[in-house]
């Protein structure tokens, strides 16, 4: 990953992740990555869980933060709300959100961080 003079290898294998060559045994609950400013990364979760509306997962993932590339490991929590709605915990910080989801679990809108458009033909 590159992001305008850094840039770090991310790689997870089945003895664990490695972060720049370097194993990391502080993120070996970690399923996958969370980048800061991408809500891609929050698809991976809600699609590999398939929450029932009101259940609720904990998981950790690899948070990469942006721009200085700092990956820690970071307890989440996900609570399907319904159909399209995701409450969103940061399970070590006050952080929530809720997120809205298309019908395939691809992030539509995250307050105060992305608002998909539909393209106009």
């Amino acid at each position: 990953m590159t992001v305008a003079d850094r840039s770090t290898s991310i790689r997870r294998e089945r003895d664990g992740w490695f972060i720049g060559g370097h194993r990391r045994h502080d993120l070996s609950g970690a399923e996958e990555v969370d980048i800061s400013v991408s809500p891609l990364t929050n698809t991976l979760p809600i699609r590999r869980l398939k929450l029932e509306v009101g259940e609720t997962a904990d998981i950790v993932t690899a948070y990469i933060s942006v721009p200085d590339l700092h990956v820690t490991p970071d307890p989440q929590r996900y609570t399907r709300l319904s159909a399209d709605q995701y409450l969103y915990e940061s399970r070590d910080s006050d952080f929530t959100a809720i997120i809205t989801v298309d019908e395939e679990g691809y992030v539509l809108h995250y307050p105060g961080l992305f608002l998909r458009h539909t393209a106009v033909n």
